[in-house]
């Protein structure tokens, strides 16, 4: 797969060499799909190393959920906006992000939107099992974890 994704690549590196300056409409729409793509496996790499030890079995970085819960519900604007916008995720893929990302009440903005607009996806394709999210380490973490209005439909 990566071999046939670096061999559309090298095409699309030879296809830019067709684009002319004069027509910046078309090196603005390249630049911000680049950049699209760079981000997107930039945040995979992230959430690829969390699903590999899901995988084998390996304990999880649960230490991040109680940290990024109590960042996201501390009551400031941002931690507001950015709990609700995660609110949206289905619980697996919430579950995937708080673990996966350090401070993720800090991510820049187009990082965490990534993950909002695209971690259920990136779950689905995954085919983990269904019984993941259900491992004593984790539902440990998600036990402790105080009740608040902010974290109520979580637990």
């Amino acid at each position: 797969m990566a071999q046939d994704i670096c061999k559309k690549l090298r095409q699309i590196e030879e296809d830019i060499f067709l684009l002319h300056k004069s027509d910046t409409k078309d090196f603005g729409e390249v630049r911000d799909k680049v950049s699209n793509v760079v981000l997107h496996i930039r945040m995979q790499e992230g959430l690829d190393d969390t699903v590999k030890l899901i995988r084998e079995g390996k304990p999880l970085p649960v230490r991040r959920i109680g940290f990024n819960l109590k960042k996201l519900c501390d009551g400031t604007n941002e931690s507001n906006s950015r709990w609700q916008k995660l609110q949206a995720l289905c619980f697996e893929a919430l579950m995937l992000c708080i673990m996966t990302f350090r401070g993720i009440i800090s991510l820049p903005s187009e990082d965490f939107m990534w993950l909002v607009n695209n971690a259920n996806r990136y779950l689905e394709v995954q085919g983990l099992s269904s019984n993941w999210i259900a491992r004593e380490q984790v539902r440990g973490v998600i036990g402790k974890t105080p009740q608040t209005a902010s974290t109520k439909w979580f637990l």
